[in-house]
């Protein structure tokens, strides 16, 4: 069984993160400018969750509003892809 537990303390910015059995998590960032997840970020991610994969969408921060094709059909092949 797969658990993750993330806790934020309060006042703080600093995150602490517990992967018992880390997954591929999937990242969408748009590549335009105001986009608040970029490639910039993928070290960040993998810090929390380490099998993270980022994919970068032609768009801008509201990703699955401005490219709604390509984001469905990058999230459900990512999820027909992962195991349970």
């Amino acid at each position: 069984m797969w658990s993750s537990q993330m806790w934020i303390a309060r006042g703080s910015r600093r995150r602490i993160a517990v992967l018992e059995e880390p997954r591929e998590t999937l990242f969408v960032g748009g590549k335009k400018p105001g986009a608040m997840l970029g490639a910039k970020h993928l070290e960040a991610c993998r810090a929390f969750f380490p099998a993270a994969r980022l994919e970068m969408l032609d768009t801008g921060h509201f990703v699955h509003a401005e490219a709604p094709g390509p984001f469905v059909e990058l999230v459900d092949g990512w999820c027909r892809g992962v195991e349970t």
